[in-house]
């Protein structure tokens, strides 16, 4: 920070989070939060070149339903009517991380159609993740930003969460922007 004309984060909150940091604080009038988002050509239903049917909130139903059964398809999961829950993220300890991966590992060899465990990133099946998914859950001790949500709501996904201030700020923001772009949902 001492030799930087100017540093930045994730967002306005998090640069907050952080300010009290021995590197950062003396150095605090370089310091900004710049609120950080989603592409929204990427994540947008009605354009996913990812999804086996674009949506709207015309066919909003079909479109996750299509998603839904294409995820179970990939992911070699019963294509029963049941209820796709994902835990999405990353776990900052250690012990977290095995502790999930042991709960995985349990679940697939006691369902074996019911449960996935994949521990890498794949750009095609994020977004049929999103979209046909029913719940997602994403532990997290902090959000600086939020970028999870953000794409869960392009993808139509109800949000539960708390404290996620910059989230809310940012959301709003795309709330009024979206009214202009009649064919996204």
């Amino acid at each position: 920070m001492a030799h930087s004309d100017k540093a930045t984060t994730v967002s306005p909150t998090y640069s907050k989070e952080i300010a009290g940091n021995p590197a950062i604080a003396p150095n605090l009038y370089k310091f900004h939060g710049i609120l950080n988002g989603i592409d929204p050509d990427i994540w947008d239903p009605y354009n996913d070149k990812f999804l086996p049917l674009s949506y709207t909130s015309e066919n909003v139903v079909e479109g996750k339903r299509a998603a839904k059964h294409a995820l179970q398809e990939k992911l070699g999961l019963e294509t029963a009517d049941l209820p796709i829950v994902v835990l999405l993220g990353s776990a900052p300890d250690p012990r977290i991380h095995n502790d999930f991966v042991n709960l995985a590992n349990h679940l697939h060899s006691t369902h074996a159609r019911r449960a996935r465990l994949c521990l890498t990133y794949d750009e095609p099946l994020s977004h049929l993740i999103y979209a046909g998914a029913d719940f997602i859950l994403v532990p997290s001790i902090f959000e600086p930003c939020g970028l999870t949500q953000l794409t869960a709501i392009d993808m139509v996904q109800l949000l539960l969460f708390e404290k996620l201030e910059d989230f809310t700020i940012l959301y709003s923001m795309l709330t009024m922007t979206k009214r202009e772009h009649k064919h996204r949902v």
